[in-house]
């Protein structure tokens, strides 16, 4: 009877428990997903290490060293790229990611195959959305190529686009295709500071989702909270950033210089000078759409 007791009370404290591991687990394989899939593959290297090397090295007990390493990471490898700090991402997220690691590779082991830092040509299907590395930018960007005639990269740190190339350029890899890659932008966004609000706050990003191939980033400037889903312009060589806002007790003005021939209008606001200036009512709801003629 007492085995019979102890037996129940154990199924019983793993049942409350499991939903909440569920969680954690969808958690950490939505910001694993969001973050890190384009780099780290499960079982083989590919861009970076594999999620079984990876669980090698950060074991069970070493979430810590596993924090430290994703906040400020170093160059472990000659032969590859070094990775981008994940401080954005945030310590709770990281180590939801670090569990999903060990649980997902748990009976996994790795497939041998020789390092290189190759990307394959993105597919010519269109809308798409990758994350990898590209000159020019920071290296946590992504790449929303809209069509054939239109891509941008838009950089997870500053939340701005950095440029345009066309949509079927490749531009990963880009370390090894500067010059060629430099000479199809046909668009740069120039300003130090995009956000008037930059300055003084904190900015975090808080991940992506993807609807019908498009991107909505979701990311916070100090106490205010920002939307913007990247959406195709009225023709194929433009593109438009809608934005909802939240949090925001001032004007608001972004800084839209930029290189290039460029058509650039916004459903509210005034555009003086390239500056567009937006009164917090205003700036709830509006967008940007960029064109080229």
């Amino acid at each position: 009877m007492k085995n019979f007791n102890f037996m129940t009370a154990a199924v019983l404290i793993f049942s409350l428990h499991a939903p909440a591991m569920a969680d954690q687990q969808q958690v950490g394989k939505q910001a694993y997903d969001q973050n890190c899939k384009a780099c780290h593959s499960a079982d083989r290297f590919s861009v970076g290490p594999s999620l079984v090397q990876i669980r090698k090295t950060y074991p069970k007990g070493k979430t810590q060293a596993f924090l430290n390493w994703t906040n400020n990471p170093g160059k472990k490898n000659p032969d590859t790229i070094q990775m981008p700090a994940m401080s954005h991402v945030g310590d709770d997220k990281l180590t939801a990611i670090h569990q999903y690691i060990l649980l997902s590779t748990k009976f996994l082991k790795e497939r041998k195959t020789k390092p290189k830092f190759t990307f394959k040509a993105p597919q010519r299907v269109y809308p798409n959305v990758k994350r990898a590395f590209m000159p020019f930018t920071s290296p946590a960007s992504i790449a929303i190529a809209l069509n054939e005639d239109m891509a941008i990269v838009w950089d997870t740190t500053k939340f701005t686009t950095r440029y345009a190339v066309p949509g079927k350029q490749n531009i990963f890899n880009g370390e090894n295709k500067m010059e060629p890659i430099k000479k199809q932008i046909f668009y740069t966004e120039t300003a130090a500071n995009f956000w008037s609000i930059a300055k003084d706050n904190t900015f975090d990003f808080n991940g992506y989702r993807l609807k019908d191939g498009l991107p909505t980033f979701y990311y916070k400037i100090g106490k205010m909270e920002i939307t913007e889903q990247i959406q195709s312009g009225h023709i194929n060589k433009s593109f438009k950033r809608h934005y909802q806002i939240t949090g925001l007790t001032e004007a608001l003005v972004l800084d839209l210089n930029h290189q290039g021939q460029a058509d650039i209008v916004a459903s509210k606001g005034t555009i003086t000078n390239n500056l567009l200036t937006l009164t917090p009512s205003q700036a709830k709801s509006f967008s940007i759409e960029v064109s080229f003629l």
